[in-house]
């Protein structure tokens, strides 16, 4: 390649996490045209790539490539080979303008890191290292010294807070695709009607007493869930009238108000009065709130079963949240736990929500125990927006 090349080339080592080069790439000014990857080896084919970070790598492409950044890589290297991979850096330089270069050492291994270290030290070429948890772009320069005079260089590591905005184009299909996942199908917030809308408002705002309400509707006194259609005589003593009269204008509920009799006639009814009002109001708060750069609802993935309630990104962090009004705490628990290590990896956030009251100890020790962010119950419900996004800061 002609030396002569114009526009900004980031260096970077590709490891099992793909967002932090995404991360780096966003936040190093001006924004580089081209990332040259240097991608690890198979152990016992140093010719191949590793399978593992070769689907990181494509990852990357695709959504470096749909950033308008070229990405492009170097043939294999040994993850712990320090001079294959000092070398492999130095082609890199050779190849550029220094002036055009820098090296972003925040992925690889450490060995890897070290002899990229080692090549930049030598040319004269930046660094930059991504660090999360104060978000910061660690810069590091080493001014006018080559490296056997290592001794005698100046060397200035400058933290610089990250520019928030610059993480805005990492929406949810984004994340997804830096892990490997496309969206097979979702709700989209316009598809919300305020019949519904206005409905998971109403029920929120009668928390505790929709809670027992709902629990007569749905299910009969052994627990079971009712079939459709379904009759219900309510307690006498259940304060759930006022609730009852707006879900019925709004559709939701057949209600003889002289006899306290509640009917379920169709399967929407029992969907939404089982647990979809609760997915409603969740993306509803979130998506009007502003504070997330973007929010998807009933997500489906290609090729996964199942679908996730809520997916949102802020800051380029991931987040997963499962509302349910009657599943099995454990199971939910579970199932967050693998959603993160599989979707959200170092910068996923898990939640639960619930319409309960209060949790038992029991479920308190297992949400510490699958790592799960934050559990909201029924009094977090009209703040929700606001303490989910203080997880993200």
């Amino acid at each position: 390649m002609s030396l002569k090349q114009s526009g900004k080339v980031m260096l970077a080592l590709v490891s099992e996490q793909a967002i932090p080069n995404v991360m780096a790439t966003l936040q190093s000014t001006p924004r580089p045209e081209r990332v040259v990857c240097i991608v690890s080896a198979e152990k016992d084919n140093p010719k191949e790539y590793d399978k593992t970070f070769e689907r990181v790598y494509q990852s990357l492409q695709a959504v470096l490539g749909a950033l308008g950044i070229v990405v492009e890589r170097r043939a294999p290297v040994h993850p712990y080979d320090l001079a294959a991979v000092r070398v492999a850096c130095a082609q890199v330089i050779a190849e550029y303008s220094r002036d055009a270069l820098v090296f972003n050492i925040t992925g690889g291994t450490k060995v890897m890191a070290l002899g990229a270290y080692l090549a930049a030290l030598e040319a004269d070429v930046p660094i930059v290292y991504v660090e999360t948890r104060d978000r910061k772009l660690i810069e590091l320069q080493v001014e006018g010294v080559l490296l056997a005079e290592w001794n005698k260089a100046r060397l200035t590591s400058c933290p610089r807070d990250f520019d928030e905005a610059a993480f805005k184009p990492i929406d949810v299909p984004t994340y997804l695709q830096a892990y490997g996942k496309k969206i097979a199908s979702e709700r989209k917030y316009e598809m919300l009607t305020t019949r519904e809308i206005q409905a998971a408002e109403a029920i929120v705002a009668h928390l505790p007493n929709s809670f027992a309400c709902l629990q007569m509707l749905i299910r009969d006194g052994e627990g079971n869930t009712r079939s459709v259609p379904a009759r219900v005589e309510m307690d006498a003593h259940a304060e759930i009238d006022a609730l009852a009269e707006i879900l019925h204008a709004l559709n939701c509920l057949e209600w003889d108000a002289k006899q306290r009799v509640g009917a379920i006639v169709t399967p929407a009814q029992f969907n939404f009065l089982s647990g979809g009002w609760l997915e409603v109001f969740t993306f509803h708060q979130l998506k009007t709130s502003g504070y997330f750069d973007d929010v998807r609802a009933n997500v489906k993935l290609e090729n996964t079963r199942g679908e996730l309630d809520i997916v949102l990104t802020a800051r380029a962090a991931l987040g997963i949240c499962e509302c349910k009004f009657g599943a099995t705490t454990s199971l939910i628990l579970g199932k967050l736990r693998g959603l993160k290590d599989a979707l959200g990896g170092t910068y996923g956030r898990t939640f639960y929500i619930t319409a309960r009251d209060s949790l038992t100890d029991d479920i308190q020790n297992l949400v510490q125990l699958y790592g799960v962010t934050s559990v909201f119950t029924a009094g977090d419900l009209p703040h929700l927006a606001e303490k989910i996004v203080e997880k993200f800061k």
